[in-house]
């Protein structure tokens, strides 16, 4: 019994360790992480180096695939560049398995002794300590727990049931990797497995071809792991799920045939290979992961095109998915921040015309296709968020003043277009009560029709029409009168309307209200900017002036 006790409290400090280690770099560097993605779309020829990178410090590719799969998802990275980072994630998480492979008894000590010392005189509870002792922990702990399974391992040899099973060569071959795809389904991580493999080989409790096998087998079940995860997300998301799916899938599908060919012809194959380049059978099970995982990312870095195509019909982009991405901005635009101007001012041009549709499924003459505002207003967000985000990215890279205030009132025109948007959602949603009595049904049109014709010339405004502005401006100038008047009606028809109708036409007021002045507002600085520009334009010395 303590044998089995041994080899699972060995398991249970492998994974406490692995899941320490990973966090920290997680924890500490997702920015710089997300930096070198961004890099690495790019500049394609980094892609092999940063998504090893990245695969060595998480030491999971499947939280490597869904970090790029959030990315895709909000528009910050395009889709196709991404897709050999995930295959060669998957390579980087090979480190593990080649550690696992040497005995380092003393170095585990060394750190486990040096976090210790860290922890007693409290180097942990300050920021720049945390990371590497968090680290060395995560790091000491993993290793620990191989070295007391290497040890299990050895002794559970001896069991009289577990060396029978293994000594059946077929069937125990056929049941490791039916297990070993049921472990990389739950751990999440095929690396996890070749490194447990690597450790029992060392043992002798394993043999090469059960090795290699349960590493097929982990490999298989990882892409299983990775589907399961995404199984419900949609458009780029799922794209990017397919990939890593495909990656794993297709590296199985490629090899696993070459070493069932070996296992029972005489002919050369992958165990033939591993061991003209390494004597340690350890060594040669790294080898044999590591050409796995390649395989993968050489499939997504010279196929992934066609992969993409072939995702792009599976799970095709949806319309929420396409309106929540700028449609103008991009990073290299940074570089000139007169044009990155302009091309934020097209995406909230874009976000403006949204307004109107928040109310066109409460308009009896509403034309065309209505789209329902559970799908318009995130995407209407996501969308106000990227501009955001460019924005102050931009206010870092201006160093001209007037341009500087350009900026800054473009990042009010986005915030206030933030408040509007949520409160059409709001008012969109109180308007959308089911009202019985003729005279509410009566406000609430009238209601609805006012700020549409609003939010019409709001967007009509927006093409530099300075007779557009000045409407806009005199419409919106004070509606405090015409509320006044509505509420007073509200109080006088006691008799005609339910208490639940007044309550709603009443909050309807109180929004109409505000979005009215928030219009206004956003009127005013339309007009600011286009008085700026004029004003910049003069001061520029005409091109056709003598010198």
């Amino acid at each position: 019994m303590d044998l089995f006790v041994t080899f699972f409290a060995g398991l249970g400090l492998f994974f406490i360790g692995l899941r320490g280690f990973a966090n920290a770099f997680n924890n500490n560097n997702s920015r710089f992480f997300h930096s070198l993605v961004k890099l690495a779309c790019r500049r394609k020829e980094l892609s092999a180096l940063i998504g090893t990178v990245a695969g060595a410090i998480t030491q999971s590719g499947v939280a490597v695939a869904f970090v790029i799969v959030s990315m895709a998802s909000t528009g910050t990275i395009q889709v196709r560049r991404a897709v050999p980072l995930i295959g060669w994630a998957n390579v980087g998480t090979t480190g593990l398995v080649l550690v696992a492979a040497f005995d380092i008894h003393l170095l585990i000590y060394l750190m486990l002794g040096v976090v210790g010392l860290g922890y007693y005189l409290k180097l942990y509870d300050k920021e720049r300590f945390r990371f590497p002792l968090g680290v060395l922990l995560g790091l000491g702990l993993l290793l620990l727990g191989l070295a007391i399974l290497k040890g299990g391992a050895g002794r559970l040899n001896e069991v009289a049931l577990v060396s029978d099973f293994l000594s059946d060569a077929d069937t125990s071959l056929l049941l490791l990797f039916l297990a070993a795809t049921l472990f990389g389904t739950v751990a999440q991580s095929s690396a996890t497995a070749a490194a447990i493999a690597v450790t029992c080989i060392a043992s002798g409790l394993f043999t090469m071809d059960q090795a290699l096998v349960v590493v097929f087998g982990a490999n298989l079940g990882s892409a299983f792991c990775v589907y399961f995860l995404g199984r419900g997300l949609t458009g780029s998301a799922m794209q990017m799920v397919l990939m890593q799916v495909w990656s794993k899938a297709l590296s199985v599908l490629i090899l696993l045939p070459v070493l069932v060919f070996e296992l029972y012809t005489d002919y050369p194959g992958i165990k033939a290979f591993t061991a003209l380049l390494v004597e340690d059978p350890g060594l040669q099970l790294t080898w044999a992961s590591l050409l796995i995982q390649v395989v993968g990312a050489l499939t997504l870095s010279y196929m992934g095109g066609l992969l993409m195509d072939l995702a792009e019909i599976v799970a095709p982009q949806d319309r929420t998915q396409t309106m929540s991405r700028p449609k103008y901005l991009f990073d290299q635009a940074l570089n000139d921040p007169e044009s990155a101007l302009g091309l934020v001012g097209k995406e909230q041009s874009r976000l403006v015309g949204r307004l109107p549709l928040y109310f066109d499924g409460l308009r009896a003459d509403a034309t065309g296709d209505v789209l329902e505002v559970k799908l318009l207003h995130p995407a209407s967000i996501s969308l106000a968020a990227h501009c955001r985000r460019f924005i102050s990215e931009l206010t870092g890279r201006t160093q001209s003043a007037p341009l500087l205030e350009r900026v800054a009132a473009m990042q009010s025109r986005n915030e206030l277009l933030v408040h509007m948007l949520e409160g059409c959602r709001e008012l969109q949603v109180i308007l959308g009560f089911a009202f019985r009595e003729t005279a509410a049904k009566r406000m609430r049109d009238s209601m609805t029709e006012g700020l549409h014709a609003l939010l019409l010339t709001l967007e009509d405004s927006l093409s530099d029409s300075a007779d557009d502005c000045e409407i806009l401006l005199l419409m919106s100038s004070d509606r405090s009168g015409l509320m006044e008047r509505l509420r007073g009606e509200l109080l006088e028809s006691e008799t005609s309307l339910s208490i639940e109708s007044r309550r709603q036409l009443f909050a309807a007021t109180t929004l109409f209200e505000r979005l009215v002045w928030q219009i206004h507002n956003f009127a005013q600085l339309l007009a600011r900017s286009s008085l700026q520009g004029e004003l910049e334009s003069e001061a520029l010395p005409s091109l056709n002036s003598p010198a």
